[in-house]
């Protein structure tokens, strides 16, 4: 459109000079020495301006000649960075769609024939992650170290070389270089969330697990990984470390966190059975209790009854029937408070519990206590109904669902444990006098 523009211009200047020059009786003359020459005005204007055309031609060739080199070896540069834009372009969507080894020879090839430092380095890195891949590792480390050495004058380059290489060491189960080299560029570059991911793989296979919490919590606050799994890395991670017994700070991880990290039941119950270790009850309670308040949990119920300190029992007690108040009908607090009132003796609370436990669930763990509530009580026959119905539930024999009473007429009524060999089944006689043979034959085979 510019040219188009220029040329109108051109021609309505040309247009016009004609106009203005055609009626002219105006001359040139031009004298050298004795010589003298004249020209119309009009025939004057027209050769300096074909003198012009000429010069300026001359000027281009002149200036073409001179620029030939370059402009030759600016056309190579071009065709070789076409090449070279062509096999790394080849490459990757050989790697993206899976044919790993075809991508290699194209990275190689890339990396023995481009010109430029900073493609050789890329084409190197891509032949190292390919020949990882394919569990080249002859071909990975001479790439890598090609990478590395090459990308030297290039900062940028040469931090892709570190992390590519702590992919790799990563890969190969050696967290503690891959650390080395991320925590340097960790702190080059401290927001790059890449390195950090990686950081938090390389902490995790390390089992340095209050990296893990810090680099999991940082990376959840930057929604730069899933919650759920930033949650349960935590939580993992601190109650190892509280359940440890040879983790002597364990108490400053579990302040650290979270109220409701604390909360979750197996960082409260790995917290509650440390502080019981050193007898610390109190602490112990209270840490149990801000758990189940804060979400109900079998678990921690379990953990909060099964308690062996007798002096705490009625602060417990007095607690669960506090629950009891928001929750009359959970059959689990039923049992709880029921367990609690019978080490306390307080049987006529104790039976209301558990009665009222089993009507809502019937468990066996509740048959279970009815069963001592009842034995304590001198029941014998209650005790023994709940604790036949405890052991059914519990413990399931293959075959039918019900057995037939077993036949007790035969059993002595004292001392030996002998049955009565008056009227015997058939059955019993013969097991008998097979086993009566099989003594003879023994004794006479020992005496030959």
């Amino acid at each position: 459109m510019k040219a188009v523009i220029k040329l109108l211009l051109l021609i309505v200047l040309a247009v016009a000079v004609g106009v203005a020059l055609q009626d002219t009786t105006g001359y040139i003359s031009l004298v050298i020495n004795d010589e003298r020459r004249t020209v119309s005005l009009v025939v004057g204007v027209l050769f300096l301006v074909l003198l012009f055309f000429i010069a300026y031609l001359l000027v281009r060739i002149v200036s073409r000649l001179l620029n030939a080199p370059k402009n030759i070896e600016t056309w190579r540069e071009k065709r070789r960075t076409k090449r070279d834009l062509d096999l790394l372009e080849r490459g990757w969507m050989g790697w993206l769609e899976g044919r790993v080894d075809i991508a290699e020879k194209d990275f190689n090839k890339l990396h023995s024939k481009t010109r430029s430092e900073q493609r050789q380095v890329l084409a190197s890195l891509a032949a190292a992650k390919a020949a990882h891949q394919i569990n080249d590792d002859l071909k990975r480390d001479e790439m890598l170290q090609l990478s590395h050495d090459t990308a030297m004058s290039y900062p940028e380059l040469f931090d892709a070389v570190n992390t590519v290489k702590a992919e790799i060491l990563l890969d190969q189960s050696k967290s503690d270089e891959a650390i080395l080299i991320l925590e340097k560029l960790n702190e080059t570059h401290p927001n790059q969330i890449h390195i950090r991911k990686l950081l938090l793989r390389a902490y995790k296979q390390a089992g340095r697990l209050r990296e893990v919490i810090k680099e999991a919590r940082y990376l959840e606050k930057k929604k730069k990984i899933d919650p759920s799994y930033a949650k349960a890395l935590i939580e993992n991670s601190a109650t190892t470390i509280i359940s440890s017994p040879s983790e002597l700070l364990w108490e400053s991880v579990y302040e650290q966190l979270t109220s409701e990290e604390q909360s979750k039941s197996a960082i409260a119950i790995a917290a509650a059975r440390r502080y019981a270790d050193r007898n610390d009850y109190k602490q112990v309670m209270k840490v149990l209790e801000k758990s189940y308040e804060a979400e109900y949990d079998e678990q921690i119920l379990q953990e909060y009854v099964s308690l062996d300190v007798k002096e705490q029992q009625p602060q417990r007690l007095a607690k669960i029937q506090k629950w009891l108040e928001n929750d009359s009908q959970n059959p689990d607090l039923l049992r709880a408070a029921g367990h609690l009132c019978l080490l306390e003796q307080l049987w006529g609370q104790a039976e209301r519990y558990l009665i009222k436990s089993v009507t809502i669930e019937d468990d066996p763990r509740t048959h279970a206590l009815l069963g001592t509530l009842y034995d304590r009580l001198s029941k014998p026959e209650e005790a023994l109904k709940h604790w036949r119905h405890g052991s059914s539930a519990v413990v399931m024999l293959p075959g039918a669902s019900a057995l037939p009473s077993a036949d007790t007429k035969n059993d002595p009524l004292g001392p030996p444990d002998m049955k009565s060999l008056d009227g015997p089944d058939d059955h019993f006689i013969s097991s008998r006098a097979k086993l009566q043979t099989i003594d003879k034959n023994e004794f006479s085979e020992d005496k030959n």
